[in-house]
């Protein structure tokens, strides 16, 4: 081999050596990429299904609200018919989520001494949002609330508007239930605007229990 030769093979020496680096780095980059991707597409999913369930959670609590406002500004005895269009305006406040998946339960609720301990629910129905407009049933068996500090005190009596909603995820039911985005529910106790005073320290208004017309508070606290 001539001078010539072996000067030109040392010139390109470092060349080869560049291509070689560069070979070895594009391979080191893939395999990052490859390790890294599963990690950045659970990011990505996982921050789009967070953001989904808060936007619906915050769905849940205004409609919650809007039932809860609307019944304290009820007179007195509310109607199965007045029930049904305050649930259908909660129902439209949730869109575009879907209500057909909600429960909506109202109770007017009385306190009977200070300390919150004697608690009565006087009426109460339960609307499925499946249909519209829903079917008003009758309360399940349930113990009553602790009062807010607000309403513990003898003569109390607010509303209690509750909403319960199976979440339907974005990724499929595995996700949710990994990351426990079931169920979105929101409870709204909530002062009576306008009602009637009956056996209480203030007005009140009285729910249908089911088919059936509901009753004021009763004067007495019975367990």
């Amino acid at each position: 081999m001539d001078r010539l030769s072996i000067q030109v093979r040392d010139g390109l020496a470092p060349l080869r050596a560049v291509r070689r680096f560069r070979r070895a780095a594009e391979a080191v980059a893939a395999v990052e990429f490859a390790l890294i991707l599963p990690l950045m597409l659970s990011l990505y999913f996982g921050v789009a299904e967070l953001t989904q369930y808060i936007n619906t959670s915050r769905k849940v609590t205004l409609a919650a609200r809007t039932m809860a406002d609307l019944l304290s500004r009820e007179q007195d005895q509310v109607s199965q018919s007045s029930l049904q269009l305050i649930v259908k305006a909660a129902k439209a406040v949730m869109q575009p989520y879907d209500a057909s998946k909600a429960t909506f339960t109202v109770k007017a609720i009385g306190v009977y001494d200070d300390a919150g301990a004697q608690v009565r629910i006087c009426s109460g129905s339960r609307i499925a949002g499946a249909t519209d407009p829903g079917t008003v049933s009758v309360l399940p068996s349930t113990t009553p609330p602790v009062p807010p500090g607000a309403y513990k005190y003898k003569g109390a009596r607010y509303i209690q508007a509750e909403l319960t909603m199976t979440y339907t995820p974005l990724l499929g039911s595995a996700f949710s239930t990994v990351a426990n985005l079931t169920t979105l529910s929101e409870v709204i106790p909530w002062p009576v605007r306008n009602g009637a005073t009956h056996n209480g320290a203030g007005p009140e208004v009285t729910l249908p229990n089911g088919s059936a017309a509901g009753a004021p508070c009763p004067a007495t606290f019975t367990g």
